[in-house]
């Protein structure tokens, strides 16, 4: 509502009726702060879990990898080098992991000639090379290692 004044300008009414619409900057500011804080919290979180999801898969692939190798010894009474006969498309290792949208470990298989064995390592590439636990390794005695500088990880 206009109001006219003595002199003929017209001025808004100002009252306990009107009020302004829109946030004040110091909202604004206070909502910008919380977003923050709350995204310095949840992203370091978000990518350790992703880091920790990817790992476990490529224990499950590791595992997975050495029961071939031990069904591959069963019939043939020695381990393979060749990745075609433990059910792999590819020809030569490394290989990556089976099943899953992109590579972030890759599956290597070290033949030990006496005794006869193996070691399967997997080797983080891409994003996962900064994860923690590091190369991922399995003997064919059954012996579990991490590289890394956390030496947990199975």
């Amino acid at each position: 509502m206009l109001n006219q004044q003595e002199n003929g300008d017209l001025t808004r009414r100002r009252g306990p009726a009107h009020r302004a619409c829109g946030f004040t900057l110091i909202e604004l500011m206070v909502v910008i702060a919380i977003v923050g804080i709350l995204a310095a919290v949840g992203i370091p979180i978000y990518t350790s879990y992703l880091q920790t999801t990817r790992m476990e898969t490529a224990k499950s692939a590791i595992l997975a990898l050495a029961a071939s190798e031990q069904k591959y010894y069963s019939t043939n009474n020695a381990y393979t080098m060749n990745p075609q006969y433990l059910g792999y498309s590819a020809t030569a290792f490394p290989v990556p992991i089976p099943n899953s949208s992109d590579d972030y470990y890759s599956l290597t298989v070290t033949a030990i000639a006496n005794p006869a064995g193996y070691t399967i390592s997997a080797v983080p590439v891409g994003v996962q090379a900064n994860d923690q636990c590091g190369t991922l390794t399995v003997t064919s005695l059954g012996a579990e290692t991490s590289s890394g500088v956390n030496k947990s990880c199975w």
